[in-house]
């Protein structure tokens, strides 16, 4: 690394290093609102105003004010569209709810890291519990197989383990003459590839989501922070590879950095590296390379 390169670099590396993970955590779920505001169009605009002013001036990013405009706004985009936002749109008003309750107390880092560690593990909790107990799809690997066929998020996996642009074009045209009637029964084409690949991410998706749930459910000892960094870090490596849902991936990885302290520097550049990747993973055609390799 040259030295025109290297001073830069050292500042960025101080700045995080020195940053308390509170204000760490405050200014990504700012830059985090910033790229994901509210769907609901007279939402949108007053969120990035507010989520750029509380980035722009530090002090408004720790007011407790601030804050409470900030949730109102993200649950009434969930009372306004209940029926159609993304899972996370409703987690996001979580989060920042804790951050205005936590700012309000003598220690915000504390109940931060708390509500952070909480706020993940309770998902995942609840995601095991539908898995597992009440349903049968999803141990089988019936979730998986049906999203390799049909939805866009995994397209590009389902590129490289087989299904060809032709076969999931049938597939679509089949599935829109069900939908409408036209038809009453049909098979969809699927790549026997698609059958065991099922398998194996469903049960890594259980192994993963568990060991998350363990993890952050533990008390705060050395050995359990560790393990809440690797686990949660595995995770967002993995699942967001090619079903990229960067907004639920951003909020976990902030919520893992609130629980990361100064001194934990590797843990803390890696979450934000993540933060990183999963961007990279959505934006880029990345995987393009593997169909080419192993796609028919």
């Amino acid at each position: 690394m040259t030295d025109a390169l290297k001073a830069p670099w050292r500042t960025f590396h101080r700045t995080i290093s020195e940053m308390d993970a509170t204000e760490l955590a405050i200014r990504l779920t700012l830059v985090y609102l910033l790229l994901k505001p509210p769907e609901v169009w007279f939402l949108h605009s007053p969120m990035l105003v507010l989520a750029a002013a509380a980035l722009l001036a530090p002090r408004l990013g720790r007011s407790p004010t601030m804050w409470l405009l900030i949730t109102l706004l993200g649950a009434a985009q969930v009372v306004w569209a209940w029926d159609w936002i993304d899972n996370h749109q409703y987690l996001i008003v979580y989060w920042c709810l804790a951050i205005f309750l936590c700012l309000r107390t003598d220690d915000p880092a504390r109940g931060l890291a708390l509500n952070g560690r909480l706020l993940i593990a309770a998902p995942f909790a609840f995601a095991l519990v539908w898995k597992l107990f009440l349903t049968s799809d999803f141990a089988g690997g019936h979730l998986f197989r049906e999203l390799l066929l049909t939805d866009p998020r995994f397209q590009r996996l389902g590129g490289v383990l087989g299904m060809t642009a032709s076969t999931r074009m049938e597939n679509e045209m089949l599935l829109g003459q069900l939908s409408s009637g036209r038809l009453a029964t049909g098979t969809l084409v699927e790549p026997a590839s698609h059958v065991l690949s099922a398998k194996l991410m469903t049960w890594w998706t259980i192994l993963t989501e568990s060991a998350i749930v363990i993890a952050f459910l533990l008390p705060g000892i050395r050995l359990a922070a560790g393990l809440r960094d690797v686990t949660l870090l595995a995770f967002c490596w993995t699942a967001y590879s090619f079903g990229s849902v960067t907004g639920f991936g951003w909020l976990l990885l902030i919520m893992g950095i609130a629980q990361c302290p100064g001194e934990r520097k590797r843990a803390r550049f890696m979450y934000l590296l993540t933060f990183v990747v999963v961007l990279i993973y959505a934006r880029t055609p990345w995987s393009n390379l593997l169909v080419r390799l192993f796609g028919s």
